[in-house]
């Protein structure tokens, strides 16, 4: 059973559509300001059908042990994982863990080795990030052997695990000749043809607070020959969902990953690090440009995504382990009964209104029409017994009046009204020198 069958992909991005895709998985890790304790430093799992609006798995981390900047694959019906394992790591290790459902995750430790070790204390191995090529399993990440400073070299450099699937044994760490042994983070290779690109970010590169996500080339393997970088970031605070998002401009870019899409379509996922709120980027001409008008935040369970992580591409031809989809069922429909709840509770926000609001607003609206009609256009029995009263003709004798009254009618007040064919005429006896006459309308007798 596939997980797609079970999304509404009404809003599915027709680029993930070509490809064939029916799901994103999103395994990230972090620790955002306004992420819920229970999320810090831990492993937590997302699927989305347009990369923008992500639903959690679970409404807990899948993985509780610390875990950040991860990074995830699949082998045969495994999904495996890398992350960094410590902030800082004297034994020089990153953490890997693997799954057949999503849920349940085996894990353990790899350990770096080789000369650049032999000698040195590791301070921190950060930021495991894979990069399959032809059937081998690579895993980029960045060391320090420096004590108390986390950018000190050897830098970034790679490993290749020997045995997949069992994932013991594994080849020496090797620095990237070409990179500066600090301040870059967070590696990232892609092979596009016979080209490699490599993304790195950099923290004030060229001038201070002037922070980086570079790009550079290379035809010569994934890891040797590449050329000067070019800062592909310059811009990025200048877009409007950067600027709706409320981080302050000086952050710096990290975390960077790259989806491929349809034809030259690719699609940047980072994270701004003062508040770790997680972005994409798209490019449509093979990474060469960026447009800006295309940057979306990243939302889970319509709140802000935060983190360093990597997006895997989940095709119709791989089916979704039923524990996940028995959780990620259970978690839409907590979610869609949250979701109801929320517009009952607060319905105006909708532009609803409940059963209370139109009854009170039923009856605050007779009361004004009642107390005020003319402002609405309208008349009381007594103002139309008044207009009645129009046209009285009196005229005297010697001992009273004749009184003469001619009946108009109409069917709307807003026009004249028209005489009735006869007259009504009474006498008035009124004996002496002195009297007054008062005619007054009556109410329906």
């Amino acid at each position: 059973m596939l997980l797609g069958a079970i999304w509404a992909t009404a809003g599915s991005s027709s680029a993930f559509a070509a490809l064939g895709t029916d799901l994103l998985l999103r395994a990230s890790t972090y620790n955002g300001v306004d992420l819920p304790q229970s999320f810090y430093n831990k492993l937590d799992l997302a699927f989305s059908t347009d990369g923008v609006r992500w639903q959690r798995l679970s409404t807990q981390p899948v993985l509780n042990t610390y875990s950040r900047d991860a990074s995830i694959v699949r082998h045969g019906s495994d999904y495996v994982t890398v992350y960094t394992d410590a902030f800082t790591s004297p034994n020089g290790t990153f953490g890997l863990a693997r799954s057949t459902d999503l849920m349940q995750w085996t894990t353990i430790n790899v350990k770096l080795q080789g000369p650049l070790l032999s000698n040195a204390t590791p301070n921190n191995v950060w930021a495991p990030e894979w990069f399959v090529d032809d059937g081998r399993y690579f895993v980029l990440v960045r060391l320090s052997t420096t004590s108390g400073n986390t950018y000190g070299p050897p830098g970034i450099g790679y490993l290749e695990c020997l045995d997949p699937g069992t994932w013991t044994n594994w080849t020496d760490f090797k620095a990237l000749p070409e990179l500066s042994p600090v301040i870059e983070n967070d590696p990232f290779i892609i092979k596009v043809d016979d080209t490699y690109h490599l993304f790195t970010d950099h923290w004030d590169f060229g001038q201070p607070g002037h922070h980086a996500i570079l790009h550079r080339k290379s035809t010569n393997g994934p890891f040797s020959g590449y050329g000067p970088p070019t800062n592909i970031a310059t811009n990025f605070i200048h877009a409007s969902a950067f600027i709706t998002s409320g981080v302050q401009p000086n952050t710096a870019w990290e975390g960077q990953f790259i989806l491929p899409l349809s034809g030259n379509g690719y699609r940047l996922f980072f994270q701004a690090a003062l508040r770790d709120m997680s972005f994409f980027i798209d490019s449509t001409d093979g990474m060469q440009t960026w447009d800006l008008a295309s940057m979306r935040q990243l939302f889970y369970d319509r709140e802000p995504a935060f983190g360093h992580g990597s997006v895997l591409a989940i095709s119709g031809g791989h089916s979704v382990p039923n524990a996940a989809i028995a959780s990620f069922v259970s978690r839409s429909e907590d979610l869609q009964g949250a979701a109801v709840a929320q517009v009952q509770a607060e319905p105006r926000d909708y532009g609803l209104y409940s059963v209370a609001d139109y009854q009170a607003n039923r009856i605050a609206g007779q009361n004004d029409v009642t107390a005020s009609p003319s402002t609405y256009g309208l008349f009381t029995m007594d103002s139309i017994m008044d207009l009645n009263m129009g046209g009285v003709v009196m005229s005297k004798g010697e001992s009273g009046v004749s009184v003469q009254l001619q009946v108009t009618i109409t069917t709307n007040l807003a026009q004249g009204f028209t005489n009735t064919l006869t007259n009504i005429s009474f006498p008035v006896f009124l004996p002496g020198d002195k009297h007054f006459l008062r005619i007054r309308a009556l109410g329906p007798q």
